[in-house]
C-alpha cells in the first residue's frame, strides 16, 4: 500500500511537472536576459545531446564504469571536485558523467575538469529536468552503473527510474537542515519513496543521519562520513597567486585587505555600509594617511549582479574598481590608485582571493532566510572567518566554529564594523582565530577519502 501512495504521489508530481514545464522553461529565457548562457543548450535540459567520441571510446570496454556526478550549482561542484579525481585516479577503468544545472557550475566543471575531459574520461552536460520521458532518454545515452549525487539534489523520478533499470544511487556530503527535513516530511509519500531508492547515503555528521534516517533512510544505508568540503585543497600555485595579488593590491602600502564573498541583494548595502564606518574610523585614527586604508574586496554570488554591484558602490561614493578590468591593466596599478572597493564580476575566483585577505565574511548570511554558504574555503587559509546569523544551512558546523573560536557571528552594519575593528586592532586577537579557523578545519579532514571508500565498495560490489 506505501508502493502504491508513493507511486500516486510521484505520478502526480510528474503531471505538476510537465504543466509548470512551459514557464520552467520561459524562466530560462528570463534570466538569460542578464546571464546569455542559460538560453544555451537547452536540449541538454530535456535529455537531448551527444556524447564525445574519445568519451565513448573510452566507456565501451566491458571492464569500464560508468558513474554520474551530479552538483547542481558552484557550491557542490567545487566540494566533489576532489571526490572525482581521487576516484579517478584510483580506478582506472571509471569514466565520469558530471552534470549540475546552473550556467556557473558547468562553467566550473569544464574549467576545473578539462584535463580529464580532454582524456575522454569526464563528460559534461546538463542534468535534464525531472519528467520521465526526459529521464530515462539521459539513462539510455548514458548507460551509468552509479548515479552520485551530491549534498541535497534529490529528484524522485530520476531515482525511481535508477532503482528500477538497477542502477545504485548515492547521495554523498548529505546534509539536511531542520526547515527542509520538516518541508520533505509534509510529503512523506514520495519523501519515504526517494529516500528507499537511495542505496547509500553519506551523511555530514550525525544530526543529518539522524534527520534522513527520521524520513526513511534505513540505518544500515547511513554511514557518515563527514564534510568532503573540510578537504578543500590550497595548492602551491593558489599560495603563489595570493601572495602576488596582495602584493599588486596594496604595493608597498600597509593597508589591510577585507572580502566580504558570495553576496546575495540586500547584503552589499550592509556590508558598503559598515566599510563606510570603518574608512571613517581609520580616517579619524589616522589623520587621513591612505597607507592605512583599509581595502573591500566585495564577490557578488551570481554573475548577473556584477555591474548592479559595481554601480552601487559608486552610487554610495566609493572609488570603485572591477576586477576583470584591474586586472587586464598594468601592473603598475594598485588598488591604493585606482579604488578603495574591488568588485570581482568573474566566477570561480573566491578561494584564491579568501588567500588576500586579514579578514573573510562569508555572505549568504547576513539576511535571515538565505542560510549561509561555505565557511571552510576562508578558514583554511588560516583568516579569521566572520558570519552572518542566517546560516541554517550549516548551522551545525557554525555552532561547532563559534565553540571553537574559528568564527564570529554578526547581525548588522555596525556589529561588522566592530568586528572588522576588531580584527584589524588587534594582531594578537586575528592571530589567534585565524589558526583556530585553520585548526578547525584540518582535525576534521578525511572526508575525501572515506568517501571514495565507500563509493569503490557501491560500484565493484
Amino acid at each position: 500500500m506505501t508502493y502504491i501512495l508513493s507511486a500516486v504521489s510521484r505520478c502526480h508530481y510528474s503531471i505538476l511537472f510537465v504543466v509548470f514545464l512551459p514557464a520552467i522553461t520561459l524562466r530560462l529565457f528570463w534570466r538569460s536576459i542578464k546571464v546569455p548562457d542559460y538560453r544555451r543548450r537547452i536540449a541538454e535540459r530535456f535529455g537531448v545531446f551527444s556524447v564525445p567520441a574519445k568519451w565513448l571510446d573510452s566507456s565501451s570496454s566491458d571492464k569500464s564504469s560508468t558513474i554520474v556526478f551530479h552538483a547542481v550549482s558552484v557550491g557542490e561542484t567545487m566540494a566533489v571536485l576532489p571526490v572525482i579525481k581521487r576516484l579517478l585516479i584510483e580506478q582506472p577503468s571509471v569514466r565520469c558523467v558530471v552534470t549540475c544545472s546552473t550556467p556557473t557550475g558547468s562553467t566550473q566543471i569544464q574549467q576545473r575538469l578539462s584535463q580529464e575531459i580532454d582524456a575522454g574520461r569526464v563528460f559534461h552536460v546538463y542534468l535534464p529536468y525531472d519528467v520521465p520521458m526526459c529521464v530515462n532518454a539521459f539513462l539510455a545515452r548514458i548507460k551509468p552503473h552509479v548515479l552520485v549525487v551530491v549534498e541535497t539534489e534529490l529528484w524522485p523520478n530520476l531515482l525511481s527510474m535508477c532503482q528500477r533499470k538497477g542502477i545504485k544511487t548515492a547521495l554523498i556530503n548529505a546534509r539536511l537542515s531542520d526547515k527542509s527535513c520538516r518541508a520533505y516530511s509534509k510529503i512523506s509519500g514520495i519523501a519515504g519513496e526517494m529516500m528507499g531508492n537511495l542505496d547509500k547515503v553519506l551523511p555530514q555528521d550525525a544530526v543529518s543521519a539522524e534527520r534522513f534516517r527520521s524520513l526513511g533512510v534505513p540505518s544500515d544505508r547511513s554511514e557518515v562520513t563527514g564534510n568532503v568540503k573540510f578537504d578543500v585543497p590550497i595548492t602551491p600555485k593558489m599560495n603563489m597567486q595570493a601572495t602576488e595579488f596582495r602584493a599588486r593590491l596594496l604595493s608597498s602600502r600597509n593597508g589591510s585587505v577585507l572580502i566580504a564573498g558570495s553576496t546575495h541583494p540586500g547584503e552589499d548595502e550592509i556590508v558598503f555600509e559598515a566599510f563606510r564606518a570603518l574608512m571613517l574610523q581609520c580616517e579619524e585614527a589616522q589623520c587621513d594617511d591612505e597607507t592605512q586604508a583599509p581595502r573591500l574586496i566585495i564577490v557578488p554570488r551570481h554573475p548577473e549582479r556584477f555591474d548592479d554591484v559595481f554601480e552601487m558602490a559608486l552610487s554610495l561614493g566609493f572609488n570603485a574598481s572591477k576586477y576583470s578590468q584591474w586586472m587586464n591593466d598594468s601592473l603598475s596599478h594598485t588598488l591604493d590608485e585606482r579604488g578603495d572597493v574591488l568588485v570581482v564580476d568573474e566566477m570561480g575566483q573566491l578561494l584564491t582571493l579568501y588567500g588576500v585577505s586579514d579578514v573573510a565574511l562569508v555572505c549568504g548570511s547576513l539576511l535571515p532566510s538565505l542560510g549561509g554558504h561555505n565557511l571552510l574555503e576562508p578558514a583554511v587559509w588560516g583568516v579569521p572567518v566572520l558570519s552572518g546569523k542566517g546560516v541554517f544551512n550549516f548551522q551545525s558546523m557554525s555552532d561547532d566554529m563559534v565553540a571553537a573560536g574559528a568564527l564570529s557571528l554578526v547581525s548588522n552594519a555596525d556589529e561588522l564594523c566592530r568586528a572588522w575593528c576588531a580584527v584589524l586592532q588587534d594582531a594578537c586577537h586575528a592571530r589567534q582565530a585565524g589558526e583556530a579557523a585553520r585548526r578547525f578545519v584540518m582535525d576534521n579532514q578525511g572526508a575525501v577519502e572515506r568517501t571514495v571508500t565507500v563509493l569503490n565498495s557501491l560500484i565493484f560490489d
